[in-house]
């Protein structure tokens, strides 16, 4: 018999051509959402595994997807293999135009940033982006009502918000 396709909420790395290079499937998956709980919800992902690093040109990614970020398991097994920037990536649907749920995701980043030793960052679809340093100290966010929760940061220019790029059609 076939197997059933398997579906997984992940992150991957790509290079500058648009390769995937690596890849990290969730591991913390969150009911209902995400997974059932007492019948409630579907099984929508199934959790991934291992995958505590990715590296970049650079950099060592702690790669967290979402909610992951207040799995504090997570960043540790990643710091401890050689992880030197946090990542999260997420929609953060539940943010989007709620101050409060924005200021929640900000202290979780810099809190895990400040335990952990490591900067973070945090760049989201629907929600607030954040760049923040080793003592967590916010170095720069997205203005809330930013065309996404994407940002760039330098010493020169400073923050600036960023849309998506679309993807161009392949033909």
């Amino acid at each position: 018999p076939a197997m059933a396709p398997v579906s997984h909420n992940l992150v991957a790395l790509l290079s500058a051509e648009g390769n995937a290079q690596a890849a990290r499937a969730k591991e913390t998956l969150f009911p209902p959402f995400e997974r059932s709980l007492h019948g409630i919800g579907t099984d929508r992902f199934q959790p991934g595994s291992g995958v505590a690093v990715l590296s970049s040109p650079g950099r060592a990614l702690i790669p967290l997807i979402c909610g992951e970020l207040l799995d504090r398991r997570l960043v540790r097994r990643g710091v401890h293999a050689g992880g030197t920037l946090l990542t999260v990536s997420a929609r953060d649907h539940y943010q989007a135009g709620s101050a409060q749920a924005a200021w929640q995701v900000l202290a979780h980043l810099r809190l895990r940033a400040s335990e952990f030793g490591v900067p973070a960052v945090d760049a989201s679809l629907e929600g607030q982006a954040a760049i923040v340093a080793t003592d967590g100290e916010v170095l720069a966010r997205s203005a809330p009502g930013a065309p996404a929760g994407l940002l760039s940061w330098s010493r020169q220019t400073g923050a600036r918000d960023r849309a998506p790029t679309p993807r161009p059609e392949v033909v």
